[in-house]
């Protein structure tokens, strides 16, 4: 409903696990955290029903695996049923730390794209977030699945998980977007922000100031984001009969003054405060860097309260860590 209200378009997912594992650590969630799968499941199932294409086709509803060791291959086979019967997409966690290649190692006796092929995971209805650890020769397998890569960076490097081959997955063909991941591990949710590290790490970790490029990284983050959906053909790019989905940045800010490269000022010293006006499907969502279709305060105020029952729910500390010892 809010995703409606607000006028975005979105893909929109609902957490599915049947085990407290995490890679391969057995039991390690939170109790407040773990769901049944049942329920996971059914509730979907009516989520699709009674979300999927609607909104003018700006929503999208699909089956949201969690990650290796919090899913059996009974419900990965369930879910992939699921998926392909209604035509929608999948995701899931991949490789996003070294237990996830211990895991399909020490189970299976295979790598994570071979684990992704033999429970039939590959495919461009996948969207698999981050896989950071995938080996050389396993970017030839996403890359012939045309299996989608979503690269979190802010997250990667908050969490230590490492370094995503994605000079390679760009120059082998894998279809990458960007991601922001979770909340507690990207903490803005600023896609402008991504597409800078994005452009910036993986320079520095190969060494070659030519990687990831601008241009790359706003193509990632734009018409990547599109493919991941399904709908290149629809948005993602400024084309004549596509969508109206449109952001125009103020350049006349001190950091992004002077814009004499618009496109490197804004992958490099642009942030999302620098969105004045956001257009989706041709609705004017926000002008002049003021929300339209949500009251702002009390988007916050909501989310002020809903933080709090979900921490006491999850039983997880949040209190600083002072004093540093």
């Amino acid at each position: 409903q809010a995703v409606e209200q607000a006028g975005m378009r979105a893909a929109l997912s609902k957490i599915i696990m049947d085990s407290t594992g995490y890679a391969d650590s057995p039991d390690i969630m939170y109790p407040g955290m773990v769901e049944d799968a049942e329920a996971c499941l059914s509730e979907t199932d009516k989520m699709y029903t009674r979300w999927h294409g609607k909104a003018d086709g700006r929503i999208q509803v699909w089956y949201g695996l969690r990650s290796l060791g919090a899913v059996t291959p009974a419900l990965f086979k369930d879910v992939v049923r699921r998926t392909r019967e209604k035509n929608t997409r999948m995701t899931m966690h991949l490789g996003e730390v070294i237990d996830d290649v211990r895991y399909v190692k020490e189970n299976f006796g295979t790598n994570l794209t071979s684990f992704a092929r033999e429970h039939n995971l590959l495919g461009p209805d996948m969207v698999f977030a981050h896989g950071i650890h995938f080996e050389d020769q396993e970017l030839k397998v996403l890359a012939d699945s045309k299996s989608n890569i979503s690269h979190c960076p802010s997250s990667n490097m908050k969490l230590a998980s490492g370094f995503a081959k994605i000079p390679q997955m760009l120059q082998a063909g894998v279809p990458v977007s960007l991601g922001c991941d979770g909340g507690p591990s990207n903490n803005t949710y600023d896609m402008v922000r991504e597409m800078r590290l994005a452009a910036l790490i993986h320079k520095s970790y190969v060494s070659d100031p030519l990687v990831v490029t601008a241009e790359q990284s706003i193509e990632m983050a734009t018409l990547g984001g599109a493919v991941a959906m399904g709908i290149d053909n629809k948005a993602g790019s400024l084309e004549p009969g596509k969508f109206a989905d449109i952001i125009l940045i103020d350049l006349r800010g001190l950091s992004l003054t002077p814009a004499s490269n618009p496109v490197s000022n804004l992958v490099y010293s642009g942030s999302g405060d620098a969105v004045d006006t956001v257009i989706v499907n041709g609705q004017i969502l926000m002008q002049g860097k003021r929300l339209l279709t949500l009251d702002e305060e009390k988007v916050k105020a909501r989310a002020m309260e809903h933080a709090s029952k979900l921490i006491d729910r999850s039983g997880v500390d949040i209190s600083p860590k002072w004093p540093i010892s």
